[in-house]
């Protein structure tokens, strides 16, 4: 018990050093759990990026550990106000362009350019992103009145005012349920 113990603090004291090397620029969102934890000193981001839910980014493949012995390690290169979408997986050795979106659930093998929308299994390119935000229904478009605000300060009034705003604009007659 006390040796798990030991090994599991061990563990942790590593993980923070590496998390203490990476290379993350401000204004950054993500969370460290969806970074490589073999080798988050690998993975460069530049500032303002957004990393959705459950995505990940990865600068190692270890398919072929058990056949070799040896890991595939390549870094990963991401640039500022990149979005990346839920749960997309980001594999090693792509550099992702500034001003670029990566869609849900897309796995991003190859390189992204710059301000290009991708998406898929492999991802591959929709198009750019102003094209994407132009063809957006402006009417779909919000600015929640809560944003910027901590999860703990959104009150109910605050989501059942947005409640009401959303479902009013979706079909004012036909929807009662705000």
């Amino acid at each position: 018990m006390l040796r798990r113990l030991i090994r599991a603090l061990r563990q942790r004291y590593e993980q923070r050093r590496l998390i203490r090397e990476l290379d993350i620029g401000p204004g950054t969102r993500l969370s460290v759990m969806q970074l490589d934890a073999m080798f988050p000193h690998l993975i460069h981001i530049g500032a303002d990026c957004t990393f959705a839910p459950q995505a990940v980014i990865l600068a190692h493949d270890a398919s072929s550990y058990s056949h070799t012995g040896q890991y595939f390690v390549s870094p990963v290169h991401i640039g500022d106000g990149v979005f990346v979408g839920y749960g997309a997986i980001i594999m090693p050795g792509v550099t992702i362009g500034s001003r670029a979106i990566v869609g849900a659930g897309s796995v991003v093998t190859k390189d992204v350019p710059a301000g290009s929308v991708v998406a898929g299994v492999p991802a591959r390119v929709l198009g750019s992103v102003e094209d994407t935000v132009r063809r957006r229904d402006a009417s779909r478009m919000y600015s929640p009145p809560y944003a910027g605000k901590r999860p703990s300060e959104v009150t109910r009034e605050d989501v059942l005012a947005f409640r009401q705003l959303v479902y009013l604009r979706e079909a004012p007659e036909e929807n009662p349920r705000c």
